[in-house]
Order: structure tokens, then C-alpha cells, then sequence
């Protein structure tokens, strides 16, 4: 079942429109670290490109952390299998047996991959609401930065 309602801000959104408060965000979890790569990964060519894609481009931005470790391996695995259902119709005709189930497959994996990648801000929309935080060594945590500083640090 999907949620219902705005998805949760994050904190540092909350400090960059100046919404933020202690009382009501300070306890949420922070996580830390690098996303750790699945063994299984090495036998499966798609699941494996799919993981270094999504880690290059998410890591500097400081979107992704260990947590996302699992979250990110579901999502290979399931690009792995719609890479094997689509070979497999390639080779199939629509009136098969087995043809509707794997049609069904499918579109099971990429409605997966989808809802993934949606979490991870990798769709246009999805992306349009996150908001990318200077790092620490680039501003100082309490302040909250205009747009137009935000521009300067990310422009180097």
C-alpha cells in the first residue's frame, strides 16, 4: 500500500526554508556512512551496472548512506529481472504459454524499479523536491543559505 499524504521533509529541507525546529525534527534519524555493495552482484552484469550507476551519481551529492544499502539492492534485483523477462518475451510469441505471466513479471519489476528510483529523487519530479545541502566544510550548519550562495559553493 502506497502512503497517503506529502512525503516527509527532510531536515535538511526544513533548515533551508526556515522551517526547521528542535522540538519536532531533532529526533529523527541521521544516517551515516556508504552504501555496501552485495557479493551477488558480481554474477549479474545489469544489477551490477544499475549499482554503480545509481551509487556514482547519488554518493556526492551525500543523498545516499548505509541504510540505502538494501533499498538500492532490491532495486538492482529487480532491474536484473526485467532485463531476463523482456530476453525471454524477445524470444516468445504473445501466444506462448507462459507469455502473460511474463508480461506480468514484468511489468512487476519495472513498477519496482520505478517506485525505487522515485525514493532516491532519480525522477524528474522526485528530484525537483530534494534539496542538496551544502557540505559541512562549505557553510556553516546553523545558517540557513539564499539560493544565490547555494549557486556560488555549487559552482566552485
Amino acid at each position: 500500500m502506497k502512503r497517503r499524504g506529502r512525503p516527509t521533509k527532510p531536515i535538511e529541507q526544513h533548515k533551508i526554508d526556515g522551517t526547521y525546529r528542535k522540538d519536532r525534527h531533532a529526533h529523527r534519524l541521521r544516517a551515516e556512512g556508504f552504501p555496501v555493495r552485495p557479493a551477488w552482484l558480481d554474477e549479474d552484469e545489469h544489477a551490477a551496472r544499475l549499482w554503480e550507476r545509481v551509487t556514482e551519481e547519488l554518493l556526492p551529492h551525500e543523498v545516499l548512506a548505509s541504510l540505502d544499502s538494501t533499498i538500492i539492492e532490491v532495486m538492482c534485483s529487480s532491474y536484473s529481472d526485467w532485463h531476463k523477462c523482456r530476453a525471454a518475451l524477445a524470444e516468445m510469441g504473445a501466444h506462448d504459454d507462459g507469455f502473460r505471466q511474463l508480461m506480468l513479471a514484468k511489468k512487476t519489476a519495472r513498477d519496482s524499479v520505478l517506485d525505487v528510483a522515485r525514493e532516491l529523487g532519480m525522477s524528474p519530479s522526485s528530484r525537483a523536491s530534494l534539496a542538496i545541502m551544502p557540505r559541512k566544510d562549505d557553510a556553516d550548519d546553523d545558517r540557513v543559505l539564499t539560493a544565490e550562495e547555494m549557486l556560488k559553493i555549487a559552482d566552485g
